[in-house]
């Protein structure tokens, strides 16, 4: 594709269509496109004969959605890469019809805390800046929500609902992986991913306690018995 790209770019460069310091830009845009568009055919071909072209849709949409944020592993080779995709896509698709609903709901829940930590993997190849990583992160907590309320909207439909969890298995197995194969920051970025669990259940925690301190109505659900509620500075005073 590489090579497609180039071709395209420097005719374009010798028919004055582009100024001589944007072309690497081109080789990228193209390669970009023919990229896109060529994998976009195998997938759904490869997807279509698995388990039908809405299936497909429903899965590769959500996925490609949520990895636009997170990014994750990447190939050093497009072949390798296409491969990589296939094979993804065919096992999270024939896992997605044959498994009950219930057992993809622990992988999902596991799936969504890695992504919550994990993303967005600075790839070499991406080198995204300190201001962009804080903004896709953000981004990717915002769609990993919405992904999160679609699997509840399609909970009716197991098969449909399974295609968004397995997009979102497949997208913290490619986080997982990029950040596995940076070893030389593999320490660093587990304790990051721990500092951030446990900021993340204090936040809970403390939430749910300043609610009920703030709370003066009983908060029992059972009919006869309320739990003591301590009794506050200004309350005493």
């Amino acid at each position: 594709m590489d090579k497609i790209a180039r071709l395209l770019a420097e005719r374009c460069l010798r028919s004055g269509i582009i100024r001589e310091d944007a072309l690497e830009w081109c080789v990228y845009s193209f390669e970009k496109r023919l990229v896109t568009f060529f994998t976009w055919a195998v997938l759904l071909g490869v997807g279509g004969i698995l388990a039908g072209i809405i299936p497909t849709l429903v899965f590769t949409i959500c996925l490609l959605y949520l990895r636009s944020c997170t990014n994750g592993y990447h190939a050093s080779r497009y072949l390798s890469c296409l491969g990589l995709s296939v094979l993804m896509e065919a096992v999270c698709l024939l896992a997605a019809a044959r498994l009950p609903q219930h057992g993809v709901l622990l992988p999902m829940l596991a799936a969504d805390l890695v992504i919550w930590v994990l993303a967005p993997a600075n790839d070499p190849r991406i080198h995204l800046s300190a201001r962009e990583a804080e903004l896709l992160r953000d981004s990717a907590r915002r769609r990993l929500a919405l992904l999160n309320g679609l699997y509840l909207l399609l909970a009716l439909d197991p098969f449909f609902s399974n295609c968004v969890a397995a997009a979102l298995i497949a997208d913290a197995a490619a986080l997982f992986a990029a950040k596995k194969d940076r070893r030389s920051t593999w320490k660093t970025e587990v304790c990051t991913m721990k500092n951030e669990l446990k900021q993340l259940i204090q936040d809970c925690v403390q939430g749910v306690v300043d609610r009920d301190m703030a709370k003066r109505t009983p908060g029992c659900i059972g009919w006869f018995y309320q739990p003591a509620r301590p009794v506050q500075k200004d309350e005493e005073e």
